[in-house]
This record gives C-alpha cells, structure tokens and sequence, in this order.
C-alpha cells in the first residue's frame, strides 16, 4: 500500500485517542521500511495520520544469523525484506519454569498442572526453531541500528503453513485493514482540534489548554531524566517548563477570575498544581504521603513494581487464589496496607500494565492477575 507521508503530524498529547497507537500493527515490511519517524518522540513513527511503535507481520525466513542470546532473521512477506532480533527460549533444563517446578512441593499436588506446563515449555522451545524457509511470524517494536531499520521482538513463532492458507489469509486480512483503517485518517474533534492548534500556537491559550500541555510535557520531563520523585518546587527550577507554564491566557484560571488579576508567579504555580492533579488522576504520580508535597513517578518507582509482583507471586500460591488469580482491588487493598495508602486505582493500573508488558504477570480474566 502506498504510504503517502504528508499529512500533518498530531500532537503527541492525543497519539492515545488513536486505537493503532495501543495496539502491535500488522503492516506490509515495505511499509514499515518506509515509516516516517516522528518530529515529536524518537521511537515513533507515522503511517500516514497513524502513531506506530509496535508492529505484527508475517513472512518467510530468507537470511538467519545465530548468537548467544539471540538470532538475526530476515524476514521476506512479498512486499520487502526487513531483520527481526529475536531472542532464544531459555534452555528447559535451565529455565526458571522447569527448575522450581521440580523441586515445588506443590508439584505433587497438582500432577497434571505440571505436565501441562511442562509439555507447554517444549512447544514454546520447538516453535521457536527456525530454519531458512519457514513461515515466521513476529511481533515487536520497530527500531533503527546502524541506519537500517530493524524489529525487536517482543513474541514470534514458527507458522505451520504447508498449503499457504495462513499466509493468504494474513494478506486478505491486511488489504482490509489498509482499506478501512490504516488509510483513514486519524481525525480529531473540532474541540481537540482548537486544542491541538492552541499547542502549537505560540499566541495565547486558555488556562486548561496550558494545564493539560504542561502536564504531557512534565511527563515527558520525569521520564527522559528519569526523575523518581519530586515537588512543585524542584519543577520550579526546570526553565523549560516555567517558561511554558508563563504562557500568556486568554482567561485567568477559575480560583483567580473574581479579581481578574493574574501575576507570572500565581499562574506558574497554578498551572503546576493542575497539572501535577492531573498526572494523578491518570496515574502516573502518586504522592510519597497524604500530607507530602513530594511526589513519586509510577513508572521510575522499582520498589513499587517489586512489590506488586511479589504481592501477585506469593498469593497466587494460596488455594483460594491459585485458579482465577489475585483481583485487582485484592492486590490494590494489600499495596496500599502495605507500602502506601496514597497508590490510587490508577497508579495500580499502570503498575500492573507495565508488569503485564514485561511478561513478570499476566491475566487470566477481567481484573485477576497470576504470575508466570
């Protein structure tokens, strides 16, 4: 499909209202060879009006190259040839899995369990043997080594295809999705599109407009510099973001609009304050304590991550626990009994994600958690 580039690049601010953006993109290799990187993020891209990072595709093994850890495959669909990294199966005899199974007393209460498991690990280490001419599918995100562009797998597998049915099938799937949603443009509302421009804009905005920009941008701040906790004031020190929340406003914010009177150090502040409530309403800050003017940045925080993987490991192993796994507000309750009582549903939701995205957890239904 022919990737015209020209249309105008979407604010980042908004690249989560696009469902491609959440999602891995099964694409054309030709297409993914001929992404446009983003201006705004570097490891992002653009098809099109469509923010991409992560992309699914399918195809045949034409060049292998082994290493220790992992294996180089070129991968052809038709359309291109484009390297996959892909990182080897732990040895069974080695694994974390087989280990501990052997040795787990809980192994003869659950015979079948662990043969299951068991078998499963030899399927996951035979479909990930792969030899010139297979059919591979991999699934990962796009990046650049050395100018050329590669994927870094985060999954991939061995397709048992002998009569071309899966492949054919992948292609008329694609073809339907270029048609109907890869090659629509993402369009915003008109009232997304005011605030769009507004970012943009280095006139005036309206004081929410500047609260929510500089939220987005605090939270780019925190995570390039990997920030772990900090204050209105430590933020008061960063030039960049003063300046942008000194923005001229068409409007005063709401607490100061009976005076009509807006000084610089009255909207700086008070554009920090909304936008820090704003970050932990999406829960990507919490605070240290309900009385602390410090806050904790979710993601940056190990001790938290730790801790709910710990919490999710060890009730997994109690009977009541051990078929649906640990429900959300179980593990939410016992996190914030135990470490802070200011983690928020939010803040466990991103926890919890970042876990899952890791492959530490996974869910074995709505809101229920089990370990691997």
């Amino acid at each position: 499909m022919e990737n015209t580039n020209s249309e105008e690049e979407i604010h980042s601010f908004y690249w989560g209202l696009d469902p491609l953006f959440s999602t891995a993109v099964k694409l054309f290799v030709k297409d993914i060879l001929e992404l446009k990187q983003s201006r705004q993020a570097p490891g992002f891209y653009f098809y099109k009006t469509h923010p991409v990072y992560s992309v699914d595709i399918m195809g045949i093994v034409v060049q292998k190259k082994e290493k220790e850890e992992f294996s180089f495959y070129g991968v052809d669909d038709g359309t291109g040839v484009i390297t996959c990294l892909c990182w080897k199966v732990a040895d069974p005899a080695e694994s974390s899995l087989s280990g501990p199974v052997r040795s787990d007393p809980d192994e003869s209460r659950y015979p079948n369990l662990f043969k299951k498991l068991k078998h499963l690990n030899e399927l996951d280490e035979k479909a990930t043997m792969l030899e010139i001419g297979d059919v591979i599918r991999v699934r990962g995100d796009v990046e650049e080594f050395r100018g050329q562009r590669e994927i870094k797998s985060s999954c991939y597998f061995k397709v048992d295809d002998p009569v071309w049915a899966v492949q054919i099938s992948w292609m008329l799937e694609l073809i339907h999705l270029y048609r109907n949603v890869y090659d629509q443009p993402f369009k915003l509302s008109e009232h997304l599109k005011e605030r769009a421009h507004a970012l943009k804009s280095e006139g005036m905005v309206t004081f929410p407009v500047l609260v929510a920009a500089l939220a987005d941008k605090i939270r780019q701040f925190v995570l390039e510099n990997h920030v772990q906790t900090f204050s209105v004031k430590d933020l008061e020190t960063v030039k960049s973001l003063v300046c942008f929340a000194n923005r001229p406003v068409q409007s005063p914010s709401p607490a100061e609009e009976a005076s009509k009177v807006v000084s610089t150090s009255k909207q700086v502040r008070g554009a920090f304050n909304e936008a820090i409530q704003l970050l932990m309403n999406a829960g990507s800050i919490f605070q240290k304590k309900s009385s602390s003017e410090d806050y904790v940045v979710t993601s940056e925080n190990k001790e938290l991550r730790t801790l709910t993987l710990d919490t999710v490991r060890e009730d997994c192993r109690k009977w009541r626990h051990a078929e649906k796994g640990c429900s959300f507000s179980y593990i939410l309750k016992c996190i914030q009994h135990s470490y802070n009582p200011c983690v928020t549903k939010a803040v466990m939701q991103q926890v919890l994600y970042h876990l899952e995205d890791d492959s530490d957890i996974y869910s074995t239904m709505d809101g229920h958690y089990m370990a691997f």
